[in-house]
């Protein structure tokens, strides 16, 4: 075994049980990800609110809508909220004081060169 080989641990999935599996995995995910929520959202407005508030009952494509509505709200609030810091500041604080040792000459050539074809 090889060092590249070392730390890679591969799953192979092969075969009908391979297929099956992969099938229970994702069927197991759409439910609990879609069905579940989606019935939750009716059972808690056709027992709950109706009853309050006297609404009328909502059907299993109009508990999908609301699902998806409270997902898409929940992805554009979330959206720039989450950040992943990869390094150090001392190091981003390197970054930034070498753009500017890079950006200063380029700037002053330009200028310099600006000024000499005005003259």
């Amino acid at each position: 075994m090889n060092k590249k080989e070392k730390g890679f641990k591969v799953v192979q999935i092969s075969g009908l049980k391979g297929l099956f599996l992969i099938c229970f995995v994702l069927f197991c995910l759409f439910c609990g990800f879609i069905i579940f929520p989606v019935w939750l959202i009716m059972q808690v407005w056709n027992y709950g609110l109706t009853e309050i508030v006297s609404l009328p009952k909502l059907s299993a494509l109009q508990g999908a809508l609301i699902w998806s509505i409270v997902c898409v709200l929940a992805v554009m609030s979330c959206r720039n909220s989450f950040s992943i810091q990869a390094c150090s500041e001392d190091i981003i604080a390197k970054d930034l004081e070498l753009k500017n040792i890079v950006k200063d000459p380029i700037v002053k050539d330009y200028e310099s060169e600006k000024e000499e074809i005005h003259k």
